[in-house]
Protein backbone atom coordinates (compact mmCIF):
# COMPACT_ATOMS: atom_id res chain seq x y z
CA UNK A 1 0.00 0.00 0.00
CA UNK A 2 1.33 3.84 -0.42
CA UNK A 3 2.43 5.87 2.52
CA UNK A 4 0.07 8.39 4.29
CA UNK A 5 -2.22 5.95 6.52
CA UNK A 6 -0.18 6.05 9.63
CA UNK A 7 -1.58 3.52 12.15
CA UNK A 8 -4.90 3.15 11.16
CA UNK A 9 -5.88 -0.13 10.29
CA UNK A 10 -6.80 -0.69 6.64
CA UNK A 11 -8.34 -3.07 4.78
CA UNK A 12 -8.49 -4.37 1.22
CA UNK A 13 -10.99 -6.19 -0.75
CA UNK A 14 -10.20 -9.36 -2.16
CA UNK A 15 -11.88 -12.64 -3.87
CA UNK A 16 -10.61 -15.89 -5.11
CA UNK A 17 -11.04 -17.46 -8.00
CA UNK A 18 -11.67 -21.39 -9.40
CA UNK A 19 -11.76 -21.92 -12.96
CA UNK A 20 -12.98 -24.82 -15.02
CA UNK A 21 -9.96 -27.08 -16.50
CA UNK A 22 -12.24 -28.99 -18.84
CA UNK A 23 -14.51 -26.71 -20.70
CA UNK A 24 -16.56 -29.05 -23.20
CA UNK A 25 -19.59 -29.15 -20.57
CA UNK A 26 -22.53 -26.89 -21.36
CA UNK A 27 -24.70 -24.66 -18.90
CA UNK A 28 -27.40 -28.12 -19.03
CA UNK A 29 -25.19 -30.20 -17.13
CA UNK A 30 -24.34 -27.54 -14.25
CA UNK A 31 -23.37 -30.11 -11.47
CA UNK A 32 -21.19 -32.06 -13.44
CA UNK A 33 -19.24 -29.21 -14.59
CA UNK A 34 -19.04 -27.92 -11.18
CA UNK A 35 -17.48 -30.71 -9.82
CA UNK A 36 -14.38 -30.86 -11.82
CA UNK A 37 -13.68 -27.65 -11.31
CA UNK A 38 -10.20 -26.50 -9.48
CA UNK A 39 -9.40 -23.29 -7.13
CA UNK A 40 -6.75 -20.98 -8.30
CA UNK A 41 -4.60 -19.41 -5.27
CA UNK A 42 -5.60 -16.15 -6.41
CA UNK A 43 -6.99 -13.50 -4.27
CA UNK A 44 -7.91 -9.71 -5.65
CA UNK A 45 -8.38 -7.31 -2.48
CA UNK A 46 -9.92 -6.76 0.81
CA UNK A 47 -6.86 -7.49 3.36
CA UNK A 48 -6.13 -6.08 6.65
CA UNK A 49 -2.27 -4.62 6.33
CA UNK A 50 -0.07 -2.24 8.01
CA UNK A 51 1.15 0.80 6.39
CA UNK A 52 3.08 0.45 3.37
CA UNK A 53 2.50 -3.38 3.48
CA UNK A 54 1.82 -4.99 0.00
CA UNK A 55 -1.51 -7.33 -0.04
CA UNK A 56 -0.66 -11.10 -1.02
CA UNK A 57 -2.69 -11.10 -3.99
CA UNK A 58 -1.43 -7.99 -4.92
CA UNK A 59 -3.42 -5.81 -7.37
CA UNK A 60 -3.79 -3.38 -4.77
CA UNK A 61 -1.58 -0.43 -6.69
CA UNK A 62 -2.33 1.01 -9.72
CA UNK A 63 0.90 1.31 -11.34
CA UNK A 64 1.55 -2.46 -10.53
CA UNK A 65 -1.79 -3.14 -12.96
CA UNK A 66 -0.98 -0.96 -15.49
CA UNK A 67 2.47 -2.90 -15.85
CA UNK A 68 1.16 -6.25 -15.89
CA UNK A 69 -1.16 -4.96 -18.70
CA UNK A 70 -4.43 -6.27 -17.02
CA UNK A 71 -6.16 -3.47 -16.06
CA UNK A 72 -9.67 -3.30 -18.43
CA UNK A 73 -11.96 -0.75 -19.90
CA UNK A 74 -11.07 3.22 -17.87
CA UNK A 75 -8.74 1.93 -15.41
CA UNK A 76 -11.14 -1.07 -14.03
CA UNK A 77 -10.13 -4.61 -15.14
CA UNK A 78 -12.07 -8.05 -15.27
CA UNK A 79 -12.78 -10.81 -12.59
CA UNK A 80 -11.15 -13.14 -14.91
CA UNK A 81 -8.27 -10.69 -15.38
CA UNK A 82 -7.04 -12.27 -12.25
CA UNK A 83 -5.62 -8.80 -10.99
CA UNK A 84 -4.04 -10.09 -7.89
CA UNK A 85 -0.51 -9.71 -9.27
CA UNK A 86 -0.10 -13.25 -10.01
CA UNK A 87 -0.55 -14.13 -13.46
CA UNK A 88 -2.18 -16.69 -14.87
CA UNK A 89 -1.51 -18.76 -18.43
CA UNK A 90 -5.92 -18.84 -18.22
CA UNK A 91 -5.78 -15.15 -16.61
CA UNK A 92 -6.96 -12.17 -19.18
CA UNK A 93 -8.48 -12.05 -22.24
CA UNK A 94 -12.52 -12.43 -22.76
CA UNK A 95 -13.79 -11.38 -19.55
CA UNK A 96 -16.10 -13.70 -18.01
CA UNK A 97 -20.09 -12.97 -17.45
CA UNK A 98 -23.09 -14.64 -17.52
CA UNK A 99 -25.54 -15.78 -20.26
CA UNK A 100 -28.97 -14.02 -20.87
CA UNK A 101 -30.79 -17.29 -20.06
CA UNK A 102 -28.63 -17.36 -16.48
CA UNK A 103 -30.36 -14.22 -15.73
CA UNK A 104 -31.73 -12.28 -13.31
CA UNK A 105 -28.83 -14.16 -11.18
CA UNK A 106 -30.75 -16.00 -8.44
CA UNK A 107 -28.66 -15.40 -5.20
CA UNK A 108 -29.10 -16.35 -1.30
CA UNK A 109 -28.18 -15.73 2.39
CA UNK A 110 -27.03 -18.24 4.53
CA UNK A 111 -26.81 -16.76 7.88
CA UNK A 112 -24.54 -19.46 9.93
CA UNK A 113 -22.01 -18.47 11.55
CA UNK A 114 -23.04 -14.35 11.62
CA UNK A 115 -21.07 -11.48 12.77
CA UNK A 116 -22.44 -11.27 16.13
CA UNK A 117 -22.75 -7.61 16.21
CA UNK A 118 -25.44 -8.07 12.88
CA UNK A 119 -28.69 -9.08 13.01
CA UNK A 120 -30.05 -11.97 10.23
CA UNK A 121 -32.10 -8.82 9.19
CA UNK A 122 -29.97 -6.37 9.08
CA UNK A 123 -27.50 -8.42 6.96
CA UNK A 124 -30.87 -9.32 4.65
CA UNK A 125 -31.55 -5.78 4.40
CA UNK A 126 -28.01 -5.46 3.22
CA UNK A 127 -27.75 -7.63 0.32
CA UNK A 128 -31.36 -6.81 -0.95
CA UNK A 129 -30.14 -2.81 -0.99
CA UNK A 130 -26.54 -3.91 -3.12
CA UNK A 131 -28.67 -6.39 -5.35
CA UNK A 132 -30.86 -3.74 -5.77
CA UNK A 133 -28.34 -0.85 -6.63
CA UNK A 134 -26.69 -3.17 -8.74
CA UNK A 135 -29.91 -3.44 -11.02
CA UNK A 136 -30.21 0.17 -11.31
CA UNK A 137 -27.43 0.38 -13.41
CA UNK A 138 -28.95 0.29 -16.81
CA UNK A 139 -27.03 -2.99 -17.65
CA UNK A 140 -28.64 -5.91 -19.56
CA UNK A 141 -27.57 -7.84 -15.93
CA UNK A 142 -29.23 -8.33 -12.89
CA UNK A 143 -30.20 -10.47 -9.53
CA UNK A 144 -32.75 -11.54 -7.82
CA UNK A 145 -32.37 -11.72 -4.23
CA UNK A 146 -34.24 -14.65 -3.13
CA UNK A 147 -33.92 -14.36 0.41
CA UNK A 148 -32.01 -17.00 3.01
CA UNK A 149 -31.01 -20.18 1.09
CA UNK A 150 -33.66 -22.71 1.18
CA UNK A 151 -31.17 -26.23 1.33
CA UNK A 152 -28.16 -26.15 3.34
CA UNK A 153 -27.50 -24.59 6.70
CA UNK A 154 -23.73 -22.73 4.98
CA UNK A 155 -22.38 -21.83 1.79
CA UNK A 156 -20.72 -24.74 -0.07
CA UNK A 157 -19.34 -24.45 -3.43
CA UNK A 158 -19.78 -26.83 -6.16
CA UNK A 159 -23.88 -27.12 -5.41
CA UNK A 160 -25.09 -24.93 -8.45
CA UNK A 161 -26.26 -22.16 -5.52
CA UNK A 162 -25.18 -18.62 -5.74
CA UNK A 163 -24.44 -18.43 -2.01
CA UNK A 164 -23.43 -15.15 0.41
CA UNK A 165 -22.65 -16.16 3.55
CA UNK A 166 -19.76 -16.34 6.32
CA UNK A 167 -16.48 -18.30 7.14
CA UNK A 168 -16.26 -20.78 9.53
CA UNK A 169 -13.82 -23.60 10.89
CA UNK A 170 -12.85 -23.93 6.87
CA UNK A 171 -10.92 -20.75 7.03
CA UNK A 172 -11.30 -19.28 3.29
CA UNK A 173 -11.00 -16.33 4.14
CA UNK A 174 -7.29 -15.73 5.42
CA UNK A 175 -4.77 -13.09 6.84
CA UNK A 176 -6.20 -9.69 7.44
CA UNK A 177 -8.98 -10.24 4.20
CA UNK A 178 -12.00 -8.69 4.96
CA UNK A 179 -14.19 -11.39 2.36
CA UNK A 180 -13.66 -13.21 -0.67
CA UNK A 181 -15.77 -13.69 -3.83
CA UNK A 182 -14.84 -17.57 -5.61
CA UNK A 183 -16.25 -17.98 -9.34
CA UNK A 184 -15.94 -20.41 -11.51
CA UNK A 185 -16.59 -20.62 -15.44
CA UNK A 186 -16.49 -22.24 -19.01
CA UNK A 187 -13.55 -21.51 -21.49
CA UNK A 188 -15.67 -21.03 -25.13
CA UNK A 189 -14.62 -22.75 -27.25
CA UNK A 190 -13.34 -25.73 -25.84
CA UNK A 191 -10.05 -25.69 -27.81
CA UNK A 192 -8.62 -22.96 -30.08
CA UNK A 193 -8.57 -18.88 -29.38
CA UNK A 194 -10.55 -18.20 -26.60
CA UNK A 195 -13.80 -16.55 -27.74
CA UNK A 196 -16.11 -15.83 -24.47
CA UNK A 197 -16.51 -17.13 -20.86
CA UNK A 198 -19.44 -18.44 -18.99
CA UNK A 199 -19.83 -17.43 -15.21
CA UNK A 200 -21.05 -21.06 -14.05
CA UNK A 201 -20.98 -20.39 -9.92
CA UNK A 202 -20.59 -17.67 -7.60
CA UNK A 203 -20.26 -17.56 -3.77
CA UNK A 204 -19.34 -14.58 -1.51
CA UNK A 205 -17.90 -15.40 1.93
CA UNK A 206 -17.35 -12.80 4.52
CA UNK A 207 -15.22 -12.79 6.88
CA UNK A 208 -17.24 -13.68 11.03
CA UNK A 209 -15.07 -11.69 13.11
CA UNK A 210 -14.49 -8.52 11.54
CA UNK A 211 -15.68 -5.37 13.12
CA UNK A 212 -16.25 -2.34 10.68
CA UNK A 213 -19.22 0.54 10.52
CA UNK A 214 -21.83 -0.46 9.25
CA UNK A 215 -21.77 1.30 6.24
CA UNK A 216 -18.31 -0.34 5.06
CA UNK A 217 -20.23 -3.34 5.67
CA UNK A 218 -22.65 -3.08 3.05
CA UNK A 219 -19.80 -1.24 1.09
CA UNK A 220 -17.94 -4.57 1.47
CA UNK A 221 -21.31 -6.82 0.38
CA UNK A 222 -22.05 -4.11 -2.37
CA UNK A 223 -17.83 -4.50 -3.55
CA UNK A 224 -18.04 -8.70 -3.39
CA UNK A 225 -21.77 -8.33 -5.69
CA UNK A 226 -19.20 -6.32 -8.42
CA UNK A 227 -16.91 -9.84 -8.40
CA UNK A 228 -20.10 -11.74 -9.01
CA UNK A 229 -21.52 -9.61 -12.19
CA UNK A 230 -17.44 -10.27 -13.65
CA UNK A 231 -15.64 -7.03 -12.42
CA UNK A 232 -12.15 -7.76 -11.02
CA UNK A 233 -10.68 -3.92 -9.36
CA UNK A 234 -10.36 -0.37 -10.04
CA UNK A 235 -7.77 1.49 -9.79
CA UNK A 236 -10.00 4.54 -9.05
CA UNK A 237 -9.77 5.00 -5.02
CA UNK A 238 -13.71 6.78 -5.57
CA UNK A 239 -15.00 3.23 -7.19
CA UNK A 240 -16.98 0.71 -5.09
CA UNK A 241 -14.62 -1.49 -6.83
CA UNK A 242 -11.33 0.10 -5.58
CA UNK A 243 -9.85 -2.57 -3.63
CA UNK A 244 -9.16 -1.18 -0.49
CA UNK A 245 -11.13 0.94 2.55
CA UNK A 246 -10.10 2.51 5.70
CA UNK A 247 -12.91 1.31 8.36
CA UNK A 248 -11.93 4.48 10.43
CA UNK A 249 -12.61 6.98 7.64
CA UNK A 250 -16.22 6.21 6.44
CA UNK A 251 -16.18 8.07 2.85
CA UNK A 252 -13.73 4.92 2.06
CA UNK A 253 -16.41 3.14 1.81
CA UNK A 254 -19.21 3.78 -1.27
CA UNK A 255 -22.51 1.77 -1.46
CA UNK A 256 -22.77 3.00 -5.05
CA UNK A 257 -21.37 1.99 -8.85
CA UNK A 258 -19.78 5.24 -10.22
CA UNK A 259 -20.81 6.50 -13.28
CA UNK A 260 -17.61 4.78 -14.73
CA UNK A 261 -18.41 1.17 -13.23
CA UNK A 262 -22.14 1.75 -14.25
CA UNK A 263 -20.62 2.11 -17.96
CA UNK A 264 -17.96 -0.36 -18.02
CA UNK A 265 -20.94 -3.17 -16.89
CA UNK A 266 -23.33 -2.21 -19.88
CA UNK A 267 -19.60 -2.35 -22.07
CA UNK A 268 -19.84 -5.73 -20.39
CA UNK A 269 -23.17 -6.91 -20.94
CA UNK A 270 -25.10 -4.15 -23.15
CA UNK A 271 -27.67 -1.45 -21.85
CA UNK A 272 -31.03 -2.39 -20.37
CA UNK A 273 -33.22 0.31 -18.73
CA UNK A 274 -35.19 -0.52 -15.94
CA UNK A 275 -39.30 0.06 -16.70
CA UNK A 276 -41.26 2.83 -15.77
CA UNK A 277 -44.72 3.16 -13.79
CA UNK A 278 -47.31 6.22 -14.19
CA UNK A 279 -48.04 7.57 -11.10
CA UNK A 280 -50.93 6.29 -9.59
CA UNK A 281 -53.81 8.67 -8.15
CA UNK A 282 -54.99 8.30 -4.47
CA UNK A 283 -58.84 6.60 -4.28
CA UNK A 284 -61.37 7.94 -2.09
CA UNK A 285 -64.70 5.44 -1.65
CA UNK A 286 -67.35 4.46 0.76
CA UNK A 287 -66.74 1.95 3.31
CA UNK A 288 -68.02 -2.12 1.68
CA UNK A 289 -67.25 -0.26 -1.83
CA UNK A 290 -65.59 -2.62 -4.32
CA UNK A 291 -62.57 -1.00 -5.98
CA UNK A 292 -60.13 -1.31 -9.24
CA UNK A 293 -56.72 0.23 -9.72
CA UNK A 294 -54.99 -0.52 -12.31
CA UNK A 295 -51.24 0.31 -13.25
CA UNK A 296 -49.57 1.60 -16.15
CA UNK A 297 -46.22 0.02 -17.17
CA UNK A 298 -43.71 0.57 -19.52
CA UNK A 299 -39.98 -0.39 -20.77
CA UNK A 300 -37.47 1.06 -23.10
CA UNK A 301 -36.55 -2.17 -24.41
CA UNK A 302 -40.55 -3.48 -24.48
CA UNK A 303 -39.53 -6.39 -22.23
CA UNK A 304 -42.43 -8.17 -20.73
CA UNK A 305 -43.32 -6.81 -17.60
CA UNK A 306 -44.85 -8.89 -14.64
CA UNK A 307 -46.91 -6.64 -12.08
CA UNK A 308 -46.64 -7.35 -8.14
CA UNK A 309 -49.49 -6.10 -6.04
CA UNK A 310 -48.96 -6.22 -2.31
CA UNK A 311 -50.67 -4.04 0.79
CA UNK A 312 -48.45 -2.41 2.89
CA UNK A 313 -50.53 -0.34 5.36
CA UNK A 314 -54.85 -0.71 6.31
CA UNK A 315 -57.46 -3.05 7.44
CA UNK A 316 -55.95 -6.10 5.85
CA UNK A 317 -58.23 -7.00 2.52
CA UNK A 318 -58.05 -9.74 0.07
CA UNK A 319 -56.34 -8.30 -3.06
CA UNK A 320 -57.36 -9.71 -6.10
CA UNK A 321 -54.56 -9.71 -9.50
CA UNK A 322 -54.56 -9.83 -12.97
CA UNK A 323 -51.39 -8.38 -13.90
CA UNK A 324 -51.49 -4.88 -13.82
CA UNK A 325 -54.84 -4.63 -12.16
CA UNK A 326 -56.13 -5.24 -8.78
CA UNK A 327 -59.57 -4.99 -7.19
CA UNK A 328 -61.01 -5.61 -3.56
CA UNK A 329 -63.71 -5.04 -1.25
CA UNK A 330 -62.97 -1.95 1.55
CA UNK A 331 -63.73 -3.11 5.24
CA UNK A 332 -67.62 -2.54 5.60
CA UNK A 333 -66.96 0.24 8.58
CA UNK A 334 -64.89 3.27 8.02
CA UNK A 335 -61.05 2.76 9.18
CA UNK A 336 -57.05 4.34 8.22
CA UNK A 337 -56.60 4.07 4.72
CA UNK A 338 -55.66 1.23 2.60
CA UNK A 339 -52.11 1.39 1.01
CA UNK A 340 -51.00 -0.93 -1.83
CA UNK A 341 -47.84 -1.09 -3.47
CA UNK A 342 -46.75 -2.22 -7.13
CA UNK A 343 -43.93 -3.36 -8.53
CA UNK A 344 -43.25 -3.75 -11.97
CA UNK A 345 -39.89 -5.65 -13.15
CA UNK A 346 -38.25 -6.67 -16.39
CA UNK A 347 -36.53 -9.74 -17.50
CA UNK A 348 -33.39 -8.24 -15.67
CA UNK A 349 -35.31 -7.99 -12.63
CA UNK A 350 -34.88 -3.80 -12.78
CA UNK A 351 -37.95 -3.11 -11.23
CA UNK A 352 -40.13 0.49 -11.03
CA UNK A 353 -42.73 0.94 -7.96
CA UNK A 354 -45.63 2.50 -7.27
CA UNK A 355 -47.91 3.38 -4.22
CA UNK A 356 -51.94 4.36 -3.84
CA UNK A 357 -53.68 5.04 -0.85
CA UNK A 358 -57.48 4.26 -0.90
CA UNK A 359 -59.21 5.81 1.96
CA UNK A 360 -62.57 5.32 3.49
CA UNK A 361 -62.52 7.56 5.92
CA UNK A 362 -63.56 11.23 6.59
CA UNK A 363 -60.49 13.26 6.28
CA UNK A 364 -58.20 13.77 9.24
CA UNK A 365 -57.04 17.53 10.05
CA UNK A 366 -58.63 20.70 9.32
CA UNK A 367 -57.62 23.14 6.73
CA UNK A 368 -55.47 26.07 8.48
CA UNK A 369 -56.02 29.90 7.09
CA UNK A 370 -52.96 30.38 5.59
CA UNK A 371 -52.92 33.64 3.88
CA UNK A 372 -54.49 36.83 2.89
CA UNK A 373 -53.09 38.45 -0.73
CA UNK A 374 -53.73 39.98 -4.21
CA UNK A 375 -54.81 37.73 -6.82
CA UNK A 376 -53.26 36.87 -10.28
CA UNK A 377 -53.99 35.89 -13.45
CA UNK A 378 -57.25 34.92 -13.38
CA UNK A 379 -57.58 35.64 -9.39
CA UNK A 380 -56.47 39.14 -10.65
CA UNK A 381 -58.96 42.31 -9.42
CA UNK A 382 -59.52 41.24 -5.96
CA UNK A 383 -58.17 39.16 -3.13
CA UNK A 384 -57.14 35.36 -2.87
CA UNK A 385 -57.90 33.57 0.95
CA UNK A 386 -56.09 30.24 0.87
CA UNK A 387 -56.33 27.67 3.49
CA UNK A 388 -53.96 24.56 3.65
CA UNK A 389 -54.44 21.67 1.74
CA UNK A 390 -55.18 18.08 2.84
CA UNK A 391 -54.35 14.65 1.67
CA UNK A 392 -57.55 12.44 0.00
CA UNK A 393 -59.75 15.53 -0.64
CA UNK A 394 -62.46 15.22 -3.27
CA UNK A 395 -63.44 19.10 -2.64
CA UNK A 396 -63.96 21.53 -0.59
CA UNK A 397 -66.22 24.41 1.02
CA UNK A 398 -65.58 27.48 1.32
CA UNK A 399 -68.11 29.58 3.78
CA UNK A 400 -69.57 32.75 4.88
CA UNK A 401 -71.58 33.84 8.00
CA UNK A 402 -72.08 37.13 9.67
CA UNK A 403 -69.83 37.88 12.34
CA UNK A 404 -70.70 36.58 16.29
CA UNK A 405 -73.98 34.91 14.36
CA UNK A 406 -75.52 31.75 14.80
CA UNK A 407 -76.53 32.16 11.30
CA UNK A 408 -76.65 29.14 8.63
CA UNK A 409 -73.47 29.11 6.70
CA UNK A 410 -73.50 30.06 2.93
CA UNK A 411 -71.15 27.26 1.36
CA UNK A 412 -69.26 26.83 -2.39
CA UNK A 413 -68.16 23.81 -3.35
CA UNK A 414 -63.97 24.31 -4.63
CA UNK A 415 -61.31 22.09 -5.98
CA UNK A 416 -58.57 24.02 -4.56
CA UNK A 417 -58.46 25.46 -0.71
CA UNK A 418 -59.12 29.44 -2.07
CA UNK A 419 -62.05 32.01 -1.58
CA UNK A 420 -62.33 35.18 -2.61
CA UNK A 421 -64.49 37.95 -1.24
CA UNK A 422 -67.10 38.87 -3.67
CA UNK A 423 -69.27 41.23 -1.02
CA UNK A 424 -68.58 44.56 0.71
CA UNK A 425 -69.54 47.96 1.16
CA UNK A 426 -70.15 50.39 -1.91
CA UNK A 427 -70.71 54.03 -1.34
CA UNK A 428 -72.73 55.69 -4.16
CA UNK A 429 -72.74 59.48 -3.22
CA UNK A 430 -69.81 61.60 -3.53
CA UNK A 431 -69.38 63.35 -0.13
CA UNK A 432 -66.89 65.54 0.47
CA UNK A 433 -63.16 65.22 0.44
CA UNK A 434 -62.58 66.79 4.59
CA UNK A 435 -64.96 63.94 5.86
CA UNK A 436 -64.27 60.88 7.74
CA UNK A 437 -66.86 58.18 7.32
CA UNK A 438 -66.33 55.78 10.09
CA UNK A 439 -67.82 52.01 8.47
CA UNK A 440 -69.07 48.85 11.08
CA UNK A 441 -70.80 46.98 8.77
CA UNK A 442 -70.59 45.29 5.39
CA UNK A 443 -67.31 41.94 7.22
CA UNK A 444 -68.33 37.95 7.08
CA UNK A 445 -66.44 35.60 8.55
CA UNK A 446 -64.76 32.74 6.60
CA UNK A 447 -64.31 29.36 6.86
CA UNK A 448 -63.02 26.39 4.82
CA UNK A 449 -63.46 22.73 5.37
CA UNK A 450 -61.93 19.68 3.08
CA UNK A 451 -64.62 16.66 2.02
CA UNK A 452 -64.33 12.97 0.34
CA UNK A 453 -67.45 10.66 -0.44
CA UNK A 454 -68.16 9.73 3.43
CA UNK A 455 -67.35 13.64 4.86
CA UNK A 456 -66.37 16.63 6.19
CA UNK A 457 -63.87 17.87 8.45
CA UNK A 458 -64.59 20.75 10.44
CA UNK A 459 -64.06 23.97 9.23
CA UNK A 460 -61.33 25.69 9.62
CA UNK A 461 -61.84 29.32 10.49
CA UNK A 462 -60.63 32.29 9.01
CA UNK A 463 -60.45 36.00 9.12
CA UNK A 464 -63.76 38.61 9.31
CA UNK A 465 -62.97 40.28 5.82
CA UNK A 466 -65.29 42.55 3.77
CA UNK A 467 -64.41 45.82 1.01
CA UNK A 468 -65.06 49.35 0.35
CA UNK A 469 -65.38 50.71 -2.96
CA UNK A 470 -66.31 54.45 -3.02
CA UNK A 471 -66.00 55.08 -6.99
CA UNK A 472 -66.11 59.02 -6.85
CA UNK A 473 -62.84 58.96 -5.00
CA UNK A 474 -61.22 55.80 -6.71
CA UNK A 475 -60.97 53.89 -3.71
CA UNK A 476 -61.20 50.17 -3.80
CA UNK A 477 -59.20 47.96 -0.87
CA UNK A 478 -60.48 44.61 0.76
CA UNK A 479 -59.47 43.96 4.04
CA UNK A 480 -58.87 41.65 6.61
CA UNK A 481 -59.18 41.72 10.72
CA UNK A 482 -59.08 38.33 13.09
CA UNK A 483 -58.31 37.36 16.74
CA UNK A 484 -56.85 34.38 17.67
CA UNK A 485 -57.08 32.75 21.50
CA UNK A 486 -56.38 30.20 23.57
CA UNK A 487 -57.13 31.40 26.92
CA UNK A 488 -56.53 28.03 28.79
CA UNK A 489 -53.00 28.94 27.72
CA UNK A 490 -53.23 32.65 27.95
CA UNK A 491 -51.94 33.19 23.92
CA UNK A 492 -53.27 35.66 22.19
CA UNK A 493 -52.57 37.04 18.21
CA UNK A 494 -54.41 39.93 16.58
CA UNK A 495 -53.91 40.53 12.60
CA UNK A 496 -55.10 42.92 10.46
CA UNK A 497 -54.35 43.32 6.69
CA UNK A 498 -55.50 45.30 3.23
CA UNK A 499 -54.68 45.04 -0.21
CA UNK A 500 -55.34 48.25 -2.31
CA UNK A 501 -57.32 46.41 -5.23
CA UNK A 502 -57.35 49.34 -7.96
CA UNK A 503 -56.89 52.99 -8.28
CA UNK A 504 -54.62 55.03 -6.49
CA UNK A 505 -51.84 54.17 -3.95
CA UNK A 506 -53.49 55.14 -0.35
CA UNK A 507 -51.79 55.42 3.26
CA UNK A 508 -53.12 52.90 5.64
CA UNK A 509 -52.75 51.98 9.01
CA UNK A 510 -54.07 49.56 11.06
CA UNK A 511 -55.12 50.28 15.00
CA UNK A 512 -56.51 48.75 17.95
CA UNK A 513 -59.23 49.85 20.40
CA UNK A 514 -63.05 49.59 21.97
CA UNK A 515 -66.19 50.12 20.45
CA UNK A 516 -66.03 53.52 21.89
CA UNK A 517 -62.42 54.41 20.97
CA UNK A 518 -61.38 52.72 18.14
CA UNK A 519 -58.02 53.99 17.85
CA UNK A 520 -56.20 53.39 20.82
CA UNK A 521 -53.09 51.94 19.46
CA UNK A 522 -51.78 51.96 16.53
CA UNK A 523 -50.21 48.13 15.40
CA UNK A 524 -48.79 49.44 12.05
CA UNK A 525 -48.63 52.30 9.61
CA UNK A 526 -48.12 50.73 6.30
CA UNK A 527 -47.04 53.96 4.14
CA UNK A 528 -48.83 54.07 0.90
CA UNK A 529 -49.83 51.14 -0.50
CA UNK A 530 -49.99 51.06 -4.42
CA UNK A 531 -52.71 48.93 -6.06
CA UNK A 532 -51.56 45.12 -6.26
CA UNK A 533 -50.32 45.27 -3.23
CA UNK A 534 -50.62 43.87 0.56
CA UNK A 535 -49.76 45.62 4.27
CA UNK A 536 -50.37 43.12 6.97
CA UNK A 537 -49.88 43.78 10.49
CA UNK A 538 -49.19 41.47 13.63
CA UNK A 539 -49.69 41.70 17.49
CA UNK A 540 -48.04 38.48 18.99
CA UNK A 541 -48.36 36.87 22.79
CA UNK A 542 -45.81 38.87 23.97
CA UNK A 543 -47.61 42.55 23.57
CA UNK A 544 -49.84 44.25 24.45
CA UNK A 545 -52.93 46.01 22.90
CA UNK A 546 -55.20 42.50 22.36
CA UNK A 547 -58.27 44.95 21.93
CA UNK A 548 -61.86 43.74 21.21
CA UNK A 549 -61.93 46.10 18.15
CA UNK A 550 -59.92 46.62 15.31
CA UNK A 551 -60.26 49.14 12.59
CA UNK A 552 -58.10 50.01 9.14
CA UNK A 553 -57.89 53.80 8.39
CA UNK A 554 -56.97 54.77 4.57
CA UNK A 555 -55.94 58.27 3.50
CA UNK A 556 -55.04 60.33 0.92
CA UNK A 557 -54.74 63.87 -0.09
CA UNK A 558 -57.97 65.21 -1.46
CA UNK A 559 -60.47 62.43 -0.64
CA UNK A 560 -62.06 61.21 2.22
CA UNK A 561 -60.70 59.26 5.55
CA UNK A 562 -62.17 56.18 5.75
CA UNK A 563 -61.79 54.14 9.45
CA UNK A 564 -63.01 50.38 8.78
CA UNK A 565 -63.74 49.08 12.50
CA UNK A 566 -64.46 45.74 13.15
CA UNK A 567 -65.14 43.63 16.33
CA UNK A 568 -63.08 40.94 16.77
CA UNK A 569 -63.49 40.07 20.16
Amino acid sequence: MGDGLNDRVRIERSSSLRRALSSHLRSHQPLLAAAILSLLALLLGLTLVSPRAEADGGGSRPYELAQLGIVGTQGISYFTDCDDGGIQSNCGGAPAHWFEQDLPLPVCTHQFNRLSTLSADAFRSYVRDAAAMWNTTDAAVGFDYTEDCAFGFRWNGNNSQHEIGFDDSRNMVTGNAAAISRGSWFDIPIVGPLIDRRFVEFDVIIDQTIDVPEICTRSIIAHELGHVLGFGHSSDPLDLMYNSFDPDQPSTCPIEATETERSVIQDLYGVNRSPELEPLSNVQINPGDSVTIIAIGSDPEEDPLVYVWEQIAGTPVVLVVEGAEVSFTSPRSSGPAIELQVTVTDRFAHSAMETVRVSSEKPRGVPSFASFRAGTGALAGGVVLSWTELEGIATYEYCTSFPFSSAPLSCTNRANPFGEIDWGTVVTTAGSANQTRNFTGGVREVSMSACNTVGCTQHGVGPLVGGLEWPAWEMDFDYMAMAFDVPTAGIKFTIGGVTNISGPKRRFEIWVGSVSEPLQERILSCGFVKPGSTCIGLLTPKDDGHLTDLTIVSTRNGTPTTEQQIRIR
